[in-house]
């Protein structure tokens, strides 16, 4: 239980870096097992944590923020895009635009940066069982990719 506190207090403050200027409407968090992580040229796949945050804003944003971390070096990621431009293939299956991405390295004095982004992440309903995140983002400084499949258990609410 401890360590799942702590997990929750590093993502949320990821998260709070991550949306600075706006009021974070709802967050969740997802369990399940992180298949890939790329932040730029690195691959993190390996240190990449079993959990994801999803975030809304007041301001229409949705995010998806991943946490990476090995004993000298951490990283935190940002696909974020908004809401209102989000496509429904089918009821239970939404392809979010990604605008930005909002990434930190610590470890390697790369303090949080917000770039612009062209991507997508494609998610399903985490309320009805398992389901896969995709996200994958090109910047002026590289590529970025995450992939997570939720263990099908319903998210934990960190704000309502």
């Amino acid at each position: 239980m401890r360590r799942l506190i702590g997990s929750i207090a590093l993502i949320f403050s990821c998260v709070m870096i991550a949306v600075p200027s706006y009021g974070v409407e709802h967050v969740m968090s997802l369990d399940g097992v992180c298949q890939k992580l790329f932040v730029q040229k690195y691959d993190w796949t390996k240190w990449c944590k079993n959990r994801v945050v999803n975030s809304v804003t007041d301001n229409g944003d949705v995010g998806f923020t991943f946490v990476s971390s090995n004993p000298n070096i951490s990283s935190t990621v940002t696909f974020d895009g908004r809401g209102p431009d989000q496509v429904k293939p089918s009821p239970d299956s939404v392809i979010q635009p990604v605008r930005r991405i909002i990434f930190s390295i610590a470890g390697m004095g790369i303090k949080p940066k917000e770039e612009r982004a062209v991507g997508s992440c494609r998610f399903a309903n985490p309320y009805k069982g398992k389901m896969t995140i995709q996200c994958s983002a090109q910047t002026h400084d590289g590529h970025f990719e995450a992939v997570f499949q939720t263990n099908g258990q319903p998210p934990d609410e960190i704000v309502p």
